[in-house]
This record gives structure tokens, sequence and C-alpha cells, in this order.
């Protein structure tokens, strides 16, 4: 009787044993999930600073020319990748490339808020960087993204912020303005708050002097 009892104790081990074993085969064999590392293009942006080098300035220009062909790629690296500076170098090139950007600035929204959340560090370079391709490239209803950078932390996030939202502001970044205003304790982007007011009052003006009048 108890002979028998480990023998199936032994063959209950043995099943468990190959189950396990089957399991990590078929987790070995599942591809990992894309990640900007499966693109080649995120291996040479680290040297993109070096620009004394000819073979890496041939090589970014090549994808610069691609257009269209390598926003998924540099947009992948610009979302994933752990070094800002790599990133930022991306975005640089999604900048420079042909086609249509408001793909990208439709990527790069949600993105961009997630961001807003983080506290202030180094990746604060590539924040305003996308900041800026969204002032350059975004519409007034990419407005609602950049109003939280006038609460962000760090003041270069804040000023660039007052900045872009004093090109492309309607009367509800007037309004963000104004509160952030008494709230902002440095002086110089306080001063670029005060502007943006100014230059988006301004051209609201000039607007509504354009609109023909009703008959």
């Amino acid at each position: 009787m108890f002979n028998e009892s480990k023998t199936a104790l032994w063959f209950v081990l043995l099943a468990a044993v190959l189950m396990v074993a089957d399991t990590l085969s078929v987790s070995a064999e599942t591809p990992p999930g894309m990640t900007y590392r499966n693109y080649p293009e995120w291996e040479m942006l680290p040297k993109v600073l070096d620009y004394e080098d000819e073979q890496i300035n041939d090589r970014i220009q090549k994808l610069v020319d691609e257009g269209e062909a390598c926003h998924e790629a540099m947009l992948a690296i610009v979302k994933q990748c752990d070094d800002w500076m790599v990133a930022t170098s991306a975005l640089a090139i999604l900048r420079e490339t042909t086609g249509d950007k408001s793909g990208i600035v439709a990527e790069l929204k949600p993105f961009f808020s997630e961001r807003l959340c983080r506290s202030e560090g180094q990746d604060d370079w590539l924040l305003t960087s996308i900041a800026q391709f969204l002032a350059d490239f975004g519409t007034e209803d990419d407005i609602d993204v950049l109003l939280p950078m006038l609460e962000h932390p760090n003041m270069r996030v804040r000023y660039l912020g007052a900045q872009y939202l004093g090109q492309r502001g309607d009367q509800q970044a007037i309004e963000a303005l104004e509160e952030a205003k008494s709230r902002e304790s440095n002086n110089l982007v306080l001063d670029e708050m005060n502007k943006a007011v100014t230059s988006i009052t301004s051209r609201l003006a000039g607007q509504d002097e354009e609109m023909p009048e009703a008959p």
C-alpha cells in the first residue's frame, strides 16, 4: 500500500515537472513585446550629438529623408526610451522629416500629458522639446495639453509653457495664465506670463476686427 502511494506521488511530481517545463518552453518561444529596442535606429541615436562625424550625419540625414517611413521608429524611441538625450534626438529627427505632422502630434499628446505628471529631472529637456513640437505643429485644439505646463515644478517648463501659450492661446489660456500668475514666484516666468496674456489679448482683438459685421 505504501509503495503504491509512493509510486502515485512520483507520477504526480513528474507530471508537475513536465507541465512547468512545457510552460517555460512556450514562454521562451513567445516573442517579446515591441519596444524601441526593436528598431535599429535607436542604437545610433546616442551618437547624434557628435555632429563632426560625417558618417553619423549621413545616417541621420537618411532618416530625415525617409519622412513618414521612419515616424514609427522615432515615435517609439521618444515614448519609450529611458535615455532622455536619445529620445530628444529622435524628436529632433521627427521635426525635420517631411510628411504630415498631425499624426505625430496626435501620438505625442497622451505621452506629453503623462510626462507632465512626473517630478522635475533631466527629462524636462525632453518635455520642453515635446511642448515646442506641439506648439509648432499643433492647432488650437491642442492648447489643453499645454495648459498643465503652467503648474509644472520646473521653472523652465513653466516659462516655455507661457511662451507657447502666448503663440497659440485663446481665452481659456488667458484664464489659466491669470490664475497661474497669482501663485508664480519666479520673476522671469511671471514676466513671460504677462507677455503671453498681452499677446493673446492682442491677437484675439485683431481676429474680432477682421470678422465681417452681421447684415
